[in-house]
């Protein structure tokens, strides 16, 4: 270990080292990475790639699991309360080293427990808790623990330990090895998209158990007060619960009755955060009711609108504004634009607007009541015919993954929608599945299905537990290629047919990639997606979205396939995203096309150091490169695996029946290597592309092991 430098602020100044073999604690001082790599997920890759060999599998001892903050955790600053987590994967395939990121409360308190970030390996002989309390690691166990439900382990935590300790949890799913089982924190902020509850079941590790009462201190106190009232445009007004029965349905303009009754708030999902982005469903029906009469479930993308309906993947509409104009997809959103249209800049301009993936509206308070979206003004969708609304149906299956453990987005959209599709071609029967309803889905289906998978028991639950890609890939191709003939585009006269799998690549289903879910989208938008997706060991869109401007978008439609501002825009939202999971930030907020500094003020007013926002984005791209070291040492990657993993579900049309050709993509995917800088025939970085970021050392390595491309241009 090397000397000890000074830190800057924001940092507590160390890492807790938890090895569950033998129950030892160590710690490593964070100045031997910050600020190098910020924090976050930048910190965590330079330690993976320190410390864990080639070869390394997700239930393996050696597996290690870091959980890092960033600079920003624990100060005050907007939406500055996250962390990420990384280690091998439990549902990617092949497995590959991976990472998540939470809100929640878990963050803060463990910086003020005095530790930056934790690091768990090893294997405990039996079911284990590890709990950091202000400084100090503890063993105990958790045989006790060991098969309750989330909220039943986070409540027998409170009553044993104390309201003032935060847990990181897994349910029955985590412990049986599911590969798409979920870790939760104390608010049902979950790590999911790469089981790493698998992992920590395979650790024997039932929860990470954290009480600090310390303090973080920042470098600028009253930037950050300011920053607390003008990042994200946060509401400036309290925010009452509000009884509702009806629910808007923004794609179709519908409302719809909830039996139940619905209280619509806005919450935070840490404490740190201005957003107050989240929805809070309460009443609804439990998935549990021998243990909770109703249900109180948290959520932001798959909510009512999204889940359960029958007009899916829809229409995005626009919100015009004195800036520029871009799309807003989310639910939320997309009401505030039908109440508040904006005035464009200019009446006669005619040209479309700029995409964005995640919900986004420039502020102004230059509202026109009288404002009409044209038809030009929104892009196509398409209606995939699944199933109607059901809010029971949609609340309890929430309300089951949440409890077990299990990654609801993998269920409610690839899972649910296959079971449906597959029943509408033919494939399955309900005779298969005990006579329970697939068409439409029933609620007795799912309650039996996702505890089987759980619980890893009959022939369904066995399979699933191994995740969508892999039990497709078990029961055959049929399964997941037959195409499904009853989805139909918005674009009038245009018939749509897909396979009954969503599968995309590395084990993970469409997103932003202009089919399945969220398939509305435009090739400047849903390109830039796969190859982010294709460099990447999961579904990178979840926490990394897309925004560019308008000029950008209407630029990427020329010569597409040779096209270097589709790798532009790819790179740029790559980067993004490693600087908000490193500082670490939230894409809710950031990045802000009409604040690029946004970030660097962030990052600058908890640490002092003064970056400017292209000296960020450098950091960030030394963690992609180490990243992208990673993914080449220790799983071989090569051009030749990625872009065939990425390429083959674009066969399939989009929402406007636009296709991709092998021919076509090899040459999209030269040009993006040649604007990354790396070899084209490997898709390996070269020694000047790793040195220009401060990584000859890693360029050693990659030299020493073979895989150092001969190509230096």
């Amino acid at each position: 270990m090397s000397e000890t430098k000074t830190l800057p602020y924001g940092y507590v100044g160390k890492i807790a080292r938890v090895n569950l073999t033998d129950q030892s604690f160590g710690t490593l001082e964070t100045s031997d990475y910050a600020p190098e790599f910020i924090g976050g997920r930048a910190i965590a890759n330079k330690i993976f790639w320190d410390e864990v060999e080639p070869g390394v599998g997700p239930f393996d001892p050696d597996n290690m699991l870091i959980l890092m903050t960033g600079p920003t955790c624990g100060t005050g600053l907007p939406t500055g309360d996250r962390t990420a987590m990384t280690g091998i994967a439990a549902n990617n395939i092949p497995n590959q080293y991976c990472w998540g990121s939470i809100g929640g409360v878990l963050p803060s308190r463990l910086k003020y427990a005095g530790f930056d970030g934790v690091i768990i390996e090893g294997k405990a002989d039996k079911p284990s808790v590890v709990i950091i309390d202000d400084g100090t690691v503890r063993f105990e166990s958790a045989e006790d623990l060991w098969g309750k439900l989330v909220h039943e382990t986070q409540e027998a935590i409170w009553e044993r330990y104390g309201k003032d300790f935060e847990s990181l949890v897994i349910g029955p799913a985590g412990e049986h090895l599911v590969r798409i089982a979920s870790l939760t924190n104390g608010n049902d902020s979950a790590f999911a998209k790469s089981g790493f509850g698998a992992v920590f079941g395979s650790k024997n590790l039932k929860a990470l158990i954290v009480r600090g009462t310390g303090i973080v201190t920042p470098a600028d106190i009253d930037h950050i007060m300011k920053l607390r009232k003008t990042a994200g445009a946060p509401l400036k007004k309290l925010n009452p619960l509000v009884y509702d029965t009806e629910f808007f349905h923004p794609p179709a303009g519908l409302t719809f009755h909830i039996p139940q009754g619905r209280w619509g708030t806005h919450i935070a999902c840490s404490p740190g955060c201005n957003q107050r982005c989240v929805q809070l469903d309460v009443d609804g029906k439990s998935a549990f009711p021998e243990m909770y009469d109703t249900a109180t479930l948290m959520n932001k993308c798959i909510d009512s609108s999204y889940l359960m309906k029958d007009c899916g993947w829809a229409p995005r509409r626009s919100v015009h504004t004195k800036k520029s104009f871009v799309y807003n997809c989310s639910g939320l959103s997309d009401t505030v634009a039908q109440k508040s249209p904006v005035k464009r800049p200019d009446s006669s301009q005619t040209d479309p607007i700029a995409p964005c993936s995640d919900a986004y509206a420039a502020d102004s308070d230059e509202v026109d009541p009288d404002y009409v979206p044209r038809l030009d003004d929104a892009r196509v969708g398409n209606n995939l015919n699944l199933y109607d609304y059901d809010y029971d149906r949609y609340h309890v299956t929430n309300g089951l993954c949440t409890e077990l453990g299990i990654d609801r987005w993998d269920v409610s959209v690839w899972l649910i929608p296959w079971l449906v599709m597959g029943k509408r071609v033919g494939l399955l029967k309900e005779e298969d599945f005990d006579g329970l309803s697939l068409d439409p889905i029933s609620e007795d289906l799912l309650h039996q299905l996702l505890l089987d998978i759980a619980y890893r028991r009959g022939r369904w639950g066995s399979l699933f537990a191994e995740g969508v890609q892999r039990a497709l890939a078990e029961l055959g191709p049929e399964y997941s290629e037959t195409e499904y003939h009853f989805m139909s585009s918005y674009k009038e006269g245009l018939e749509l047919n897909i396979p009954i799998s969503f599968a995309s690549s590395w084990g993970h289903s469409f997103h932003w990639q202009g089919r399945g879910y969220q398939g509305a989208g435009d090739i400047v938008q849903w390109l830039p997606a796969t190859l982010k997706l294709m460099i990447n060991t999961r579904d990178a869109q979840t926490n990394g979205h897309m925004h560019m401007k308008v000029d950008t978008w209407l630029k990427g439609f020329e010569d597409t396939y040779h096209n270097p501002v589709i790798a532009q825009i790819t790179v740029d939202s790559d980067r993004d995203s490693e600087y908000k999971e490193s500082v670490c930030t939230c894409e809710r907020m950031t990045p802000n096309p009409f604040w690029p500094e946004l970030e660097s003020e962030l990052f600058n007013a908890a640490t002092g150091l003064g970056f400017t926002k292209e000296e960020l984005e450098e950091h960030a791209i030394r963690s992609l490169l180490l990243f992208r070291a990673i993914e080449i040492r220790n799983h071989d990657r090569t051009r030749e695996m990625e872009v065939k993993e990425a390429w083959r579900p674009l066969q399939y049309p989009d929402c406007e029946g636009t296709t991709t050709s092998w021919e076509e993509f090899n040459d999209l995917v030269d040009v993006f290597y040649d604007y990354c800088g790396w070899d084209r025939k490997t898709g390996w970085p070269t020694r000047a592309c790793y040195e220009k970021y401060g990584l000859g050392y890693v360029a050693d390595e990659m030299e020493t092991v073979g895989k150092l491309p001969d190509s230096q241009d």
